[in-house]
């Protein structure tokens, strides 16, 4: 079996007796190439596996400074999520945003919550102020 390495970056300087590999386009084209390739399938296993991913919600809307732990997006982080995923899985992505029973549930839930006041808004940064002003005392 050949060295995968040996494949890809031929060619080596010696320095002090020492291999060295010297800089290869070939090799560094091909490496970010896999590297690309890599993430867009990260993505689409993310997407695939937690669907309201593909959804953003804007929590602060409904929830001002406090939202819910974790398992939202943001509308930009969905669509950054979006646009790392391949092209020849996007009218699947498409069809399960659309058809996703879990994510029309969520969506429903979060367009019945009420947008935060202005006044909760106001209590929440009262509230924030008063606890890391416990952080600042000596």
């Amino acid at each position: 079996m050949e060295n995968s390495f040996n494949i890809i970056s031929p060619r080596f300087r010696h320095i002090n007796g020492m291999g060295v590999p010297q800089f290869d386009k070939k090799a560094c084209s091909q490496s970010l190439s896999y590297y690309l390739k890599t993430v867009e399938l990260i993505a689409l296993t993310v997407a695939l596996s937690n669907p309201v991913l593909l959804v953003g919600f804007d929590m602060e809307r409904k929830f001002g400074i406090n939202p819910p732990m974790s398992g939202f997006y943001s509308p930009v982080q969905a669509e950054n999520l979006a646009c790392l995923i391949p092209d020849n899985f996007q009218k699947l992505i498409a069809r399960i945003k659309e058809t996703d029973t879990n994510i029309s549930s969520i969506q429903h839930w979060y367009d019945s919550l009420p947008d935060i006041t202005e006044e909760e808004l106001n209590a929440q940064f009262e509230r924030q102020d008063e606890f890391f002003k416990e952080f600042t005392k000596s």
